[in-house]
């Protein structure tokens, strides 16, 4: 701030001190006594008798700067200014208030043109970058501080604007030092400790925000910043009761905002306290009733809480407000099912699917729930919606192949099987229906080339070992056959269908002695095969 001249100088003939008013005398000695407001009610006086005495506008604008009303003093300089008067000193004073006053390229200019007229002026310079700064021009902020800085390196704004500039560019390794050194100083201490606690708390370092935040704490206990900060340094080492009881601390002292109540909220859920979880969520939603999560935690605690009614009266109030919120719907749509209510699960989605029909996981759930009803055709429909939605989506293409399956739509089910395959080539659950379908089909090679595909990629459970034994024994292929048979055997030692299997090989390889072994222990193993053999069933 410039320096103004409050000297009183005495006058030196009788006709200049005529030519005085006498408010501003008396101004001159209220403020000379400190009593700053009645100066200016006495300024303001003469004002309103003489609007156009220049220097008066000055005077009170120095008076309320002193009080820190920049805007006020701001609408008296630029009068002052506009009735002709002014000098280096005012035109200073006019850029620093209008800067306070947010107006930050006007003030940029009028430190700029201050500058130019007056190259030595570090005021300004200190004015100019301040004024970046705030217009979040970083680059030249921290270029016009360090050259003030050079020269009046112990500037604490100057140093706490740096530090800040720094901050927002993400040099934040530099700005900590900056901030930490003026942490203890009377005007930016504790700015520097919560912007402090901002870059701790952006780095997840929650020793460094706890240290932070006690400071913090011990330099302002009321602060709402520092039991904020507190409470996320708690919460990032898990101490959960501790980050509750900090957010519970700043909800005695006044109101929280909504996102305070939605961590209390969280906090208190991860500490077990599901009632008292659910009275924070419940406050969220008395502050911002269309907030869509906390409806969801609402929800989800008394679902845990075994009141699952209740529950889902919550997921309707949730919809009612927030008509297009999907997991609302879904998180309803478990608890009709869980409670049997199969109809009115599938009718919730059927409604969802009306708002929000390019939604591919509720077309893939309604699909999954017609499948399970055994309406294939519809499940299958509901599958394409989803691949519309999501193309390269392999497990809807895998369930629309078996909702085709199911409907006796083999060839559909197959390309739908292609199409699975070539998303996630050598999928097992795709092979494996793949397979099936073939088999059903009688594609006896395509079948063959599955399972095959199987053994080669490590799925060689018995049943596969024992398929591909089959279909290498039907198309002739013996020797292939009686490998895989046997290798179904030593994971399955009792598998009676391998053994007859492998009889039959053995039988037309000329291994007769040895196929009735193996159709022995069949029968040992599974009696009914007896029944066949001694002719028994009808």
């Amino acid at each position: 701030m410039p320096e103004w001249n409050t000297e009183i100088q005495p006058e030196r003939t009788v006709e200049a001190a005529q030519a005085i008013p006498a408010e501003l005398g008396r101004a001159g000695a209220l403020h000379l006594l400190g009593k700053k407001a009645e100066a200016i009610e006495e300024l303001t006086r003469l004002l309103d008798r003489r609007p156009d005495y220049a220097p008066a506008y000055r005077v009170r604008a120095m008076l309320c700067m002193e009080l820190g009303e920049e805007v006020r003093a701001l609408e008296d300089l630029e009068k002052y200014h506009s009735l002709g008067f002014g000098d280096v000193q005012s035109r200073l004073a006019r850029a620093q208030c209008t800067l306070k006053a947010g107006r930050w390229q006007e003030a940029a200019e009028q430190f700029q043109a201050l500058l130019d007229a007056n190259p030595d002026l570090d005021e300004a310079l200190l004015g100019l970058g301040l004024a970046h700064l705030r217009l979040h021009h970083l680059e030249e902020a921290l270029s016009l501080l360090t050259r003030y800085l050079d020269r009046h390196p112990d500037d604490a704004t100057a140093r706490f604007g740096q530090a800040v500039a720094l901050h927002l560019a993400g040099d934040v390794d530099h700005a900590i030092p900056i901030y930490e050194k003026l942490a203890s100083d009377s005007e930016y201490g504790k700015d520097c400790l919560i912007n402090l606690c901002s870059i701790y708390r952006q780095k997840k370092d929650g020793d460094g925000l706890l240290a932070c935040s006690n400071r913090l704490l011990a330099a302002d206990p009321d602060s709402a910043a520092a039991r904020e900060a507190a409470a996320y340094a708690a919460f990032v080492k898990e101490d959960y009761a501790q980050a509750a009881a900090h957010l519970q601390a700043l909800a005695e002292k006044g109101a929280l905002p909504v996102e305070s109540w939605m961590n209390l909220g969280l906090c208190r859920r991860k500490e077990g306290q599901h009632e008292l979880a659910l009275q924070a969520y419940q406050q969220a939603l008395a502050l911002q009733p269309d907030l869509a999560e906390a409806h969801l935690r609402v929800a989800e605690i008394l679902n845990e809480l075994g009141r699952s009614e209740e529950a889902l009266n919550a997921c309707r109030a949730g919809i009612e407000v927030c008509p297009d919120v999907a997991d609302l719907y879904f998180m309803a749509v478990e608890l009709h099912d869980r409670a049997g209510r199969r109809e009115d699960a599938e009718a919730l989605l059927e409604v969802l699917a009306l708002r929000q029909p390019g939604n591919a996981d509720l077309w893939f759930r309604l699909g999954n729930m017609k499948y399970d009803r055994h309406a294939f055709g519809e499940a299958a429909d509901a599958y394409r919606a989803a691949l519309a939605a999501k193309p390269d989506w392999a497990e809807a293409q895998l369930n629309l192949g078996l909702a085709c399956y199911e409907s006796g739509r083999y060839d559909d089910a197959e390309a739908a099987f292609q199409r699975a395959l070539a998303i996630k080539p050598g999928w097992e659950p795709a092979l494996r229906a793949a397979a099936v379908n073939a088999l059903k089909q009688n594609h006896l090679d395509a079948a063959l080339q599955y399972h095959r595909q199987l053994v080669d990629s490590g799925h060689s459970d018995p049943e596969v070992l024992y398929n591909t034994a089959m279909l290498h024994e039907q198309l002739g292929q013996k020797e292939e056959a009686e490998l895989l048979y046997r290798q179904a055997l030593e994971w399955k030692p009792d598998f009676a269908e391998a053994l007859v299997g492998l009889g039959y090989v053995l039988e037309g390889t000329g291994r007769a002695e040895e196929a009735r072994q193996c159709w022995a222990r069949a029968m040992e193993i599974k009696p009914a095969l007896a029944e066949d053999y001694f002719g028994l069933k009808s």
